[in-house]
């Protein structure tokens, strides 16, 4: 059978013929709180506990000087747990859905539900109940914040518009002369703004990539489907830090609602103001047994969008790469500007959004703290101890210009 050659439709199309703003096939989006550092009140229990060397001993949790390590229920990196003495503080940094669904391509938008269900697993490591008298003292001292990610997932059409959206994004932050950086081997894979900032910092990534590196754990809740649904994702990632955070009064986690992560989620994008496009694509499989071709078939086919970087082991492809370098100055490898225009002001926005994971996943009960009774704060007291929602305005910061390099 021959190699085969396939066009997509023109997915301009289907921006044209939206009656709505809600209904683009195109695109999703997921909000999410992922990485967390915050510190907790140590009640008397768990000082007692942890004071207590020789229980400590028997259930199997060793100090290190001022630090014990949380067994990860995934089998994952065990996330280290920093102990004050004077302050009676208790302070962890880990990516807090991984804890309980062993990912984090999806998952639940209230943060102090999250950092409870965390303070309920230090409790059951250490041997002790995690009562209602127990959550409340922690609640009241409230979890102040010393980092957070918040997240969206962007659904494309393929993986290859995944990758092209990432090569547009950094072009532009490249040409408006930010404080950018990119990450790859064969394609743009990582795209950053103001990645070392003390402050706030901008990620853009693919997330297949990131998993196909990261395995999922066998025990993950609907593990195949996710490995088959996040081909298609482009993950923007927000790192706010401790002084950005305690300016813009955000430093607990209680102040922190769904409706506000939108917000500061979608002002966060639209300060980007992305001018590129992605293009509609050429599809073109590789057989192993189809014969040599020349490089000028394979200048062809990229110039009429086919995505050959995805191609890479193909020996006959990389002998036509290396010969169009040499002669034509041309790399078959990184996206030709061909095909329709796509524009990635219309893709990337929080105008499409699905505000909980996909509905697949919350209907199976395969997303923690959604669509299940998985919670450790009860009804009564989160109508009693949540504070009103604090929408502060977003106060944007101002992006340094500086280095123009490509790293990785």
């Amino acid at each position: 059978m021959p190699d085969t050659v396939r066009f997509i439709p023109n997915m301009a199309d289907k921006f044209n013929k939206s009656k709505t703003k809600n209904c683009y096939d195109i695109l999703k989006e997921n909000y999410m709180f992922d990485t967390a550092k915050f510190y907790s009140h140590m009640t008397n229990l768990v000082y007692e506990r942890l004071l207590d060397k020789s229980t400590l001993n028997k259930i199997g949790t060793k100090l290190y000087g001022d630090t014990f390590y949380l067994k990860h229920p995934f089998g994952l990196d065990n996330p280290q747990v920093f102990i004050d003495w004077e302050e009676r503080t208790l302070c962890l940094e880990a990516s807090l859905p991984k804890l309980f669904q062993g990912h984090n391509v999806f998952g639940t938008n209230r943060l102090e539900f999250l950092c409870l269900a965390t303070i309920e697993l230090i409790y059951k490591q250490l041997g002790l109940t995690f009562t209602s008298h127990e959550r409340r003292a922690v609640r009241e001292h409230r979890f102040r914040l010393g980092r957070l990610d918040t997240t969206c997932s962007f659904l494309l059409d393929s993986s290859h518009q995944v990758a092209e959206a990432l090569e547009a994004i950094m072009q532009q932050l490249r040409a408006e002369g930010r404080d950018w950086s990119a990450y790859g081997t064969h394609e743009i894979e990582t795209v950053y703004n103001q990645q070392n900032s003390t402050r706030v910092a901008d990620k853009f990534y693919n997330k297949h990539v990131e998993l196909l590196r990261k395995k999922l754990h066998v025990g993950v809740a609907e593990r195949d489907w996710i490995l088959s649904f996040v081909r298609k994702l482009l993950r923007f990632e927000v790192t706010w830090r401790g002084r950005e955070l305690k300016e813009l009064e955000l430093e607990y986690a209680d102040l922190w609602s769904p409706q506000l992560l939108k917000q500061l989620m979608q002002q966060r994008l639209e300060k980007f103001n992305f001018q590129g496009v992605i293009k509609d694509e050429l599809y073109i499989n590789f057989r192993s047994d189809a014969p040599k071709a020349s490089p000028n078939l394979f200048y062809d086919l990229w110039t009429q969008g086919a995505r050959l970087g995805s191609h890479f082991r193909n020996r006959t492809l990389d002998r036509a790469r290396d010969h169009l370098l040499k002669h034509r100055k041309i790399d078959i490898y990184r996206p030709a500007k061909t095909g329709c225009d796509i524009p990635l002001k219309k893709i990337l926005t929080a105008d499409n959004a699905y505000f909980t994971a996909p509905k697949y996943l919350t209907r199976r009960g395969a997303i923690f703290g959604i669509g299940g009774s998985n919670s450790p704060v009860s009804a009564k007291e989160s109508r009693v101890l949540a504070p009103p929602l604090h929408l502060l305005p977003y106060m944007p910061v101002n992006c340094p210009i500086g280095r123009l390099a490509v790293h990785g």
